[in-house]
């Protein structure tokens, strides 16, 4: 399980981002869907089974109201036998002795007959006599079936109107029945009878109500959107129930008879099958939803990451060098800000790179012009042939020396292929060049060098004072003579720091320094007399970052060239 669920991390972390974006957004949309539709079924089921219940207690007020008008008939029965003043006094003849029981069933058969008649619930009717007679129409045969007629035991148990619960007519041709008891009392000497409610009646009149008929009354009026049944009930007992229910709702309401309801059990799943359509239609809505959900979180995934693919693409443009049309941003949200950010990050790599090229190309052009310019040919050939006629002329210790001086010279340039050196030996390649230089043209140009002894050591690009010292001689010097003034020439090289500033100079007492050629020259074409003064100015740049150059010039006196340089340390 854990291996499953490692296996289902990597591969989504490994998913695009609009994927994820559209997994997550799914997964929340089709949980929200769902909890919707669970909402919404559990609401439609509380109103719709509120609406049922409702509707329940509408139609068991109907069918109480077929009930009341059944019992309207059968109460008048009542009042018109128990108010009819023979019939009280027959009812008064039963307390005498002489009582014959036959002519009082001959008597009774009237009203009897006529009370079967006043209802169609009515099945049969017979009376209970406090004396133990039981007074019955004619054509009431006693049934097989072991259901007795009431006796006398009810006289003293029976207040008011009573309901006994459903049982088989004791007839022969009843079926099914509800007795109803009717206790009645004569009212003294007064000639007629009423209802008892106390116990103990004179006479009990039994209606046996025809429980068929009775279950059609109630259960006529029924809804067409549940299945129902209806019963009765007396004093919290029920009469009947026409079908037993399981799982329902049941509901009762009073009848026009005290301590009467009438019952009404509503299945419970035969209205939840209404409940179908509407959870269809749900259904199908949540459905179309989810589903317009789902192509809008696709749509907006992928509205949402094009900006990032876009700068994934340049980025990969970038790197393979080949962005060259720069893309403008549609919106100017933080995707635009981000892609103009890329623009301008790209424009400056791009620039910076482009100068690093061009300082790379200006570092070997002056390197090699450097080399050019040091390694010259001419300076070799005429170097080796101021030896030779040395040694042609005797002089071989000072050909020797000059072959010292080239040798030294020469291995401070080379440097085995090293582009920088230290100041010590930069000085000493300097007093090489000189001291060659001297033997050469045979003159007498005496250099003078100080140097700091806590930066002998300090790296810098070899061939940065010989060109200083190439221009005093050639041009500072280029004619000696007393005229021009020029009778002891010298050659000072100063190189010390200050702080964090060091300061190369060198002067020379010689004819003079044109300060604006040497600044034009610096500043524009390199085809000038002062060629190497720009290679060593622009390496020093190129290796320490920075380099300020300055010239003073008071001819045959003293014209400096300076070159300071601010160091980090």
């Amino acid at each position: 399980m854990e291996e499953t669920i490692s296996k289902m991390r990597i591969s989504y972390s490994n998913m695009r981002l609009k994927d994820k974006i559209s997994i997550v957004m799914i997964s929340i949309l089709i949980l929200l869907c769902t909890l919707l539709c669970l909402a919404e079924l559990i609401l439609f089921a509380r109103l719709y089974r509120k609406e049922a219940i409702q509707s329940s207690k509408e139609w068991i007020e109907v069918a109480a109201e077929a009930f009341n008008q059944e019992w309207d008939r059968i109460y008048g029965n009542i009042l018109s036998t128990v108010t009819s003043r023979p019939f009280a006094a027959r009812m008064a003849e039963m307390e005498s002795d002489d009582m014959q029981y036959i002519p009082l069933l001959i008597d009774m058969q009237p009203y009897l007959a006529a009370a079967k008649e006043s209802a169609s619930t009515i099945d049969d009717v017979y009376m209970l006599m406090g004396n133990g007679y039981v007074i019955r129409s004619y054509d009431s045969i006693p049934s097989d079936s072991g259901t007795k007629l009431l006796d006398a035991l009810f006289l003293k148990d029976t207040k008011g109107i009573t309901f006994l619960p459903e049982t088989a007519s004791p007839f022969k041709h009843g079926g099914m029945v509800i007795p109803l008891l009717i206790p009645l009392e004569r009212l003294g000497s007064q000639g007629y009878l009423s209802i008892k409610g106390t116990g103990n009646p004179d006479i009990i009149i039994v209606y046996l109500l025809d429980s068929a008929k009775l279950k059609d009354i109630i259960n006529n009026t029924r809804s067409a959107f549940f299945q129902s049944s209806n019963g009765l009930a007396f004093r919290e007992t029920g009469l009947f129930q026409e079908d037993p229910i399981d799982r329902a709702i049941y509901s009762r309401t009073s009848t026009a008879i005290p301590g009467l309801s009438v019952t009404m059990a509503m299945s419970i799943p035969s209205f939840m099958p209404q409940m179908l359509p509407i959870i269809a239609i749900s259904l199908t809505c949540l459905i179309a939803i989810a589903a317009i959900g789902i192509v809008s979180i696709r749509r907006i995934s992928r509205f949402l990451t094009n900006p990032l693919n876009l700068m994934m693409r340049m980025i990969d443009e970038m790197k393979a060098y080949s962005y060259t049309n720069p893309v403008s941003p549609r919106f100017h949200d933080e995707t635009g800000k981000l892609i103009d950010a890329l623009n301008d990050m790209y424009s400056t790599i791009w620039e910076q790179t482009e100068r690093i090229r061009d300082e790379e190309k200006q570092k070997y052009r002056y390197l090699s012009a450097m080399l050019t310019e040091q390694i010259n040919p001419h300076f070799l050939y005429n170097t080796l042939e101021t030896i030779n006629m040395e040694i042609r002329g005797g002089k071989e210790q000072d050909a020797s020396l000059m072959i010292t001086d080239l040798a030294q010279f020469l291995r401070t340039l080379l440097n085995h292929g090293e582009p920088t050196i230290t100041l010590a030996e930069e000085l000493m390649n300097a007093e090489a060049y000189a001291r060659i230089m001297n033997r050469r043209l045979n003159r007498k140009v005496r250099l003078n060098a100080y140097l700091d002894k806590d930066i002998e050591g300090l790296s810098v690009p070899k061939s940065i004072l010989q060109p200083l010292v190439e221009n005093s001689i050639k041009h500072g010097f280029s004619s000696l003579s007393p005229e021009n003034g020029i009778t002891d020439p010298e050659i000072t090289i100063c190189i010390e720091r200050k702080d964090r500033i060091l300061s190369i100079s060198v002067s020379d007492n010689g004819s003079g320094i044109d300060a604006e050629k040497v600044s034009q020259a610096i500043q524009e074409s390199e085809e000038t007399p002062h060629v190497g003064l720009k290679n060593v100015y622009e390496r020093l740049k190129l290796h320490f970052g920075n380099a300020d150059l300055s010239v003073t010039s008071y001819p045959y006196f003293e014209n400096t060239i300076r070159i300071e340089i601010a160091m980090e340390q």
